[in-house]
Protein backbone atom coordinates (compact mmCIF):
# COMPACT_ATOMS: atom_id res chain seq x y z
CA UNK A 1 0.00 0.00 0.00
CA UNK A 2 2.88 2.52 0.61
CA UNK A 3 4.47 2.04 -2.68
CA UNK A 4 0.96 2.39 -4.32
CA UNK A 5 0.33 5.59 -2.57
CA UNK A 6 4.03 6.99 -3.29
CA UNK A 7 3.67 5.98 -6.93
CA UNK A 8 0.32 7.65 -6.59
CA UNK A 9 2.18 10.97 -5.12
CA UNK A 10 4.99 11.28 -7.29
CA UNK A 11 2.71 10.57 -10.54
CA UNK A 12 0.59 13.65 -9.17
CA UNK A 13 3.55 15.63 -8.67
CA UNK A 14 4.89 15.37 -12.11
CA UNK A 15 1.70 15.39 -13.92
CA UNK A 16 -0.02 18.03 -11.82
CA UNK A 17 1.58 21.56 -12.19
CA UNK A 18 -0.94 23.45 -9.39
CA UNK A 19 -0.38 20.39 -6.96
CA UNK A 20 3.55 20.45 -7.81
CA UNK A 21 3.46 24.32 -7.18
CA UNK A 22 1.73 23.97 -3.61
CA UNK A 23 3.84 20.79 -2.54
CA UNK A 24 7.20 22.94 -3.40
CA UNK A 25 5.77 26.63 -1.62
CA UNK A 26 4.23 23.93 1.22
CA UNK A 27 8.02 22.27 1.67
CA UNK A 28 9.55 26.24 1.51
CA UNK A 29 7.31 27.30 3.84
CA UNK A 30 8.23 24.81 6.71
CA UNK A 31 12.20 25.22 5.69
CA UNK A 32 11.65 28.61 6.54
CA UNK A 33 10.24 28.22 9.39
CA UNK A 34 12.18 25.52 10.79
CA UNK A 35 15.85 26.78 9.68
CA UNK A 36 17.33 27.01 12.81
CA UNK A 37 16.40 23.51 13.46
CA UNK A 38 17.20 21.61 10.50
CA UNK A 39 20.84 23.24 10.32
CA UNK A 40 21.37 22.17 13.90
CA UNK A 41 20.39 18.53 13.45
CA UNK A 42 22.53 18.88 10.00
CA UNK A 43 25.16 19.52 12.41
CA UNK A 44 24.59 17.39 14.86
CA UNK A 45 24.52 14.49 12.38
CA UNK A 46 27.96 15.01 10.32
CA UNK A 47 29.70 15.82 14.40
CA UNK A 48 32.25 13.33 14.72
CA UNK A 49 31.88 11.22 17.73
CA UNK A 50 34.59 11.45 20.56
CA UNK A 51 36.15 8.74 20.87
CA UNK A 52 35.03 6.53 17.67
CA UNK A 53 38.02 5.75 15.14
CA UNK A 54 37.91 6.17 11.62
CA UNK A 55 36.39 3.02 9.91
CA UNK A 56 39.97 1.61 7.71
CA UNK A 57 37.73 -1.78 6.60
CA UNK A 58 34.38 -2.59 6.40
CA UNK A 59 32.18 -5.96 4.84
CA UNK A 60 30.47 -5.56 1.87
CA UNK A 61 26.78 -6.87 2.78
CA UNK A 62 25.91 -7.56 -1.25
CA UNK A 63 29.03 -9.25 -1.99
CA UNK A 64 29.80 -10.05 1.91
CA UNK A 65 33.86 -8.91 0.94
CA UNK A 66 35.89 -7.17 3.58
CA UNK A 67 37.50 -4.23 1.55
CA UNK A 68 39.51 -1.32 2.15
CA UNK A 69 38.08 2.52 3.32
CA UNK A 70 39.02 3.26 -0.69
CA UNK A 71 36.71 0.65 -2.39
CA UNK A 72 33.61 2.69 -0.85
CA UNK A 73 31.93 5.84 -1.93
CA UNK A 74 32.91 9.09 0.54
CA UNK A 75 29.93 9.87 2.54
CA UNK A 76 30.08 13.03 4.64
CA UNK A 77 32.30 11.29 7.63
CA UNK A 78 31.43 8.11 7.21
CA UNK A 79 31.33 5.59 3.51
CA UNK A 80 28.87 4.50 1.56
CA UNK A 81 26.56 1.39 2.30
CA UNK A 82 27.83 -0.97 -0.66
CA UNK A 83 31.20 -0.81 -2.02
CA UNK A 84 31.76 1.11 -5.35
CA UNK A 85 31.25 -1.78 -7.72
CA UNK A 86 28.08 -3.31 -5.98
CA UNK A 87 26.79 0.20 -5.99
CA UNK A 88 26.78 0.62 -9.64
CA UNK A 89 25.43 -2.45 -10.62
CA UNK A 90 22.50 -1.85 -8.19
CA UNK A 91 21.65 1.38 -9.47
CA UNK A 92 22.08 0.16 -13.12
CA UNK A 93 18.84 -2.74 -12.30
CA UNK A 94 17.17 0.42 -10.36
CA UNK A 95 17.84 3.20 -13.15
CA UNK A 96 15.24 1.80 -15.82
CA UNK A 97 12.34 2.17 -12.95
CA UNK A 98 12.84 6.20 -12.78
CA UNK A 99 14.90 7.27 -16.00
CA UNK A 100 13.04 9.79 -17.72
CA UNK A 101 10.27 10.20 -15.17
CA UNK A 102 10.61 13.80 -13.97
CA UNK A 103 13.61 14.52 -16.75
CA UNK A 104 11.36 17.36 -19.22
CA UNK A 105 9.61 18.58 -15.91
CA UNK A 106 13.10 19.21 -14.44
CA UNK A 107 15.06 20.43 -17.32
CA UNK A 108 12.29 22.93 -17.69
CA UNK A 109 12.58 24.55 -14.29
CA UNK A 110 15.93 24.41 -14.30
CA UNK A 111 15.27 26.36 -17.67
CA UNK A 112 13.04 29.10 -16.83
CA UNK A 113 14.54 29.78 -13.41
CA UNK A 114 17.96 30.09 -14.98
CA UNK A 115 16.28 32.94 -17.22
CA UNK A 116 14.38 34.66 -14.63
CA UNK A 117 16.11 33.86 -11.19
CA UNK A 118 19.46 35.94 -11.03
CA UNK A 119 20.98 34.34 -7.58
CA UNK A 120 20.35 30.76 -9.26
CA UNK A 121 22.15 31.88 -12.29
CA UNK A 122 24.78 33.37 -10.80
CA UNK A 123 25.13 29.99 -8.11
CA UNK A 124 24.99 27.63 -11.31
CA UNK A 125 27.90 30.27 -13.17
CA UNK A 126 30.11 30.07 -9.88
CA UNK A 127 29.89 26.35 -9.91
CA UNK A 128 30.69 26.08 -13.25
CA UNK A 129 33.18 28.25 -13.16
CA UNK A 130 34.86 26.50 -9.73
CA UNK A 131 34.48 22.82 -11.36
CA UNK A 132 36.32 24.32 -14.66
CA UNK A 133 39.05 25.86 -12.37
CA UNK A 134 39.44 23.02 -10.57
CA UNK A 135 39.99 20.93 -13.54
CA UNK A 136 41.18 22.88 -16.59
CA UNK A 137 44.93 21.69 -17.02
CA UNK A 138 43.25 18.38 -17.63
CA UNK A 139 40.62 19.64 -20.18
CA UNK A 140 42.71 21.87 -22.20
CA UNK A 141 45.48 19.22 -22.75
CA UNK A 142 42.67 17.03 -24.09
CA UNK A 143 41.01 20.08 -25.93
CA UNK A 144 45.24 20.58 -27.70
CA UNK A 145 45.31 16.54 -27.96
CA UNK A 146 42.19 16.38 -29.96
CA UNK A 147 42.86 19.75 -31.79
CA UNK A 148 45.86 18.24 -33.12
CA UNK A 149 44.87 14.80 -34.42
CA UNK A 150 41.15 15.35 -35.66
CA UNK A 151 41.05 17.71 -38.68
CA UNK A 152 37.47 17.82 -38.31
CA UNK A 153 37.55 18.48 -34.53
CA UNK A 154 34.45 20.83 -33.24
CA UNK A 155 37.30 23.49 -31.75
CA UNK A 156 38.16 24.40 -35.46
CA UNK A 157 34.56 24.75 -36.75
CA UNK A 158 33.25 26.93 -34.22
CA UNK A 159 36.73 29.04 -33.30
CA UNK A 160 36.36 31.19 -36.95
CA UNK A 161 35.97 34.65 -36.02
CA UNK A 162 32.09 35.41 -36.78
CA UNK A 163 32.39 37.17 -40.16
CA UNK A 164 33.86 34.02 -41.49
CA UNK A 165 30.64 31.95 -40.24
CA UNK A 166 28.69 34.07 -41.97
CA UNK A 167 30.09 34.09 -45.05
CA UNK A 168 30.42 30.11 -44.99
CA UNK A 169 27.52 28.16 -46.82
CA UNK A 170 25.50 25.81 -44.63
CA UNK A 171 25.92 22.82 -47.72
CA UNK A 172 30.32 23.40 -46.99
CA UNK A 173 32.37 20.22 -45.90
CA UNK A 174 34.39 21.24 -42.84
CA UNK A 175 36.58 18.40 -43.31
CA UNK A 176 37.98 19.86 -46.38
CA UNK A 177 38.49 23.13 -44.86
CA UNK A 178 40.10 21.76 -41.84
CA UNK A 179 42.50 20.05 -43.75
CA UNK A 180 43.62 23.04 -45.47
CA UNK A 181 44.37 24.64 -42.28
CA UNK A 182 46.00 21.61 -40.60
CA UNK A 183 48.60 21.16 -43.83
CA UNK A 184 49.29 24.86 -43.67
CA UNK A 185 53.17 25.30 -43.84
CA UNK A 186 55.41 27.04 -41.52
CA UNK A 187 55.56 30.81 -41.50
CA UNK A 188 52.41 30.73 -44.47
CA UNK A 189 49.04 31.94 -43.55
CA UNK A 190 45.68 30.47 -45.14
CA UNK A 191 44.24 33.73 -47.36
CA UNK A 192 41.08 33.97 -49.19
CA UNK A 193 41.74 34.53 -52.95
CA UNK A 194 38.38 37.06 -52.84
CA UNK A 195 38.05 38.44 -49.59
CA UNK A 196 35.39 38.09 -47.25
CA UNK A 197 35.21 41.73 -46.55
CA UNK A 198 37.13 43.41 -49.17
CA UNK A 199 37.25 46.03 -52.24
CA UNK A 200 38.01 44.88 -56.17
CA UNK A 201 39.67 48.19 -57.44
CA UNK A 202 37.66 50.24 -55.16
CA UNK A 203 34.18 48.14 -55.45
CA UNK A 204 33.15 46.33 -52.10
CA UNK A 205 33.56 42.61 -52.52
CA UNK A 206 32.37 39.96 -50.75
CA UNK A 207 33.96 36.55 -51.01
CA UNK A 208 33.05 32.93 -49.48
CA UNK A 209 34.91 30.59 -47.12
CA UNK A 210 35.12 27.55 -49.17
CA UNK A 211 37.93 25.61 -49.74
CA UNK A 212 38.19 26.44 -53.51
CA UNK A 213 38.84 30.37 -52.58
CA UNK A 214 41.76 29.56 -50.12
CA UNK A 215 45.65 29.82 -50.48
CA UNK A 216 48.91 29.97 -48.76
CA UNK A 217 50.41 32.66 -48.40
CA UNK A 218 53.67 34.53 -46.94
CA UNK A 219 53.39 36.48 -43.93
CA UNK A 220 54.67 39.54 -45.58
CA UNK A 221 52.75 38.51 -49.19
CA UNK A 222 49.43 38.66 -46.84
CA UNK A 223 50.04 41.55 -45.11
CA UNK A 224 50.89 43.49 -48.80
CA UNK A 225 47.29 42.13 -50.26
CA UNK A 226 45.23 43.03 -46.91
CA UNK A 227 41.56 42.59 -48.42
CA UNK A 228 41.99 44.93 -51.47
CA UNK A 229 42.23 43.06 -55.08
CA UNK A 230 41.93 43.89 -58.75
CA UNK A 231 39.76 42.71 -61.74
CA UNK A 232 43.32 41.54 -62.97
CA UNK A 233 43.92 39.24 -60.56
CA UNK A 234 40.46 38.41 -60.10
CA UNK A 235 40.44 37.12 -63.73
CA UNK A 236 43.68 35.50 -63.13
CA UNK A 237 42.74 32.74 -60.86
Amino acid sequence: MKDTYNQNRNRKYSENKEYREKRIASSKKYHADNKENINAKRRVSIKKKPGKKPLTEKVCPKCNVLKSRSEYYKKLETISHLCKICAKKDIANRQHKYYGRYHDTQNKWRRDNYENNPEYRARVQAQKKAKYDRNKDQLNAKRRERYAAEPDCPDRVYSRSAHVREHTPPWVIWREINKIYADRPTGHHVDHMIPLRGKIDKRPVSGLHVPWNLQYLSEKDNHKKHCWVTEEYVNSL
